[in-house]
């Protein structure tokens, strides 16, 4: 992911404890406009870069080379940091299994003045997943009307508020379902849907 696309990282507890770790891998970004970039051979690097300017999610039995050389990474400095970085993009570029997070990248500016409240309604959402979440009571959090907490939001993430915290909840039920033994209606209701009607339709689509 480039610097300032908006993102939530959240561990959601079922009945089977797993521990989660996370590597993050910090580089400038005037990586691939310096002119060891300009050449032939890394132009692939190069793209692979402007691309995450929009964040690549990539999956696949690919990516399991890629864990151990991140383990390493942070142990290295100087020279070997940085090419255990290209090794790593390397990698990366051989991998068709991915999907982008965003339509368009993020403007850096717009985003970084308005990143604490985004992330304050990222919270609430988080916080209450199981109650019943309401554009009103999210709106508050920015002292806004709804419908200029509406435009902002969208404007911010690309989604409508309240798609958003459906997205979030069928995540949750997908997990749950693949993790758990739990009943559909169950875990409907721990994902905040009173009516298993409603949980049913958002599921299926």
């Amino acid at each position: 992911m480039s610097p300032n696309i908006p993102h939530c990282w959240e561990i959601l507890n079922t009945e089977y404890e797993k521990t989660a770790s996370c590597i993050v891998i910090h580089f400038y970004e005037n990586l691939i406009i310096s002119d060891y970039f300009n050449k032939p051979e890394l132009e692939g690097i190069a793209k692979l870069l402007r691309d995450a300017e929009s964040g690549i999610f990539f999956y696949g039995k690919k990516i399991e080379k890629i864990v151990p050389l991140s383990k390493e990474l942070t142990q290295q400095k100087g020279l070997k940091s940085y090419i255990g970085l290209l090794e790593i993009f390397d990698l990366l570029l051989n991998i068709d299994e991915k999907e982008y997070l965003s339509k368009t990248p993020y403007a850096v500016s717009g985003f970084n003045k308005d990143l604490s409240q985004v992330n304050k309604v990222y919270e609430y959402v988080f916080k209450n997943i199981q109650e019943d979440i309401k554009l009103k009571d999210a709106s508050e959090l920015l002292n806004m009307a709804p419908g200029s907490f509406c435009r902002f939001f969208k404007k911010k993430t690309e989604m409508p508020f309240m798609k958003y915290v459906i997205n979030i909840r069928i995540g949750y039920a997908s997990k749950l379902l693949a993790e758990t033994n739990k009943q559909i209606s169950e875990i409907g209701y721990e994902c905040g849907y009173s009516n298993l009607a409603n949980f049913n339709c958002y599921l299926k689509k």
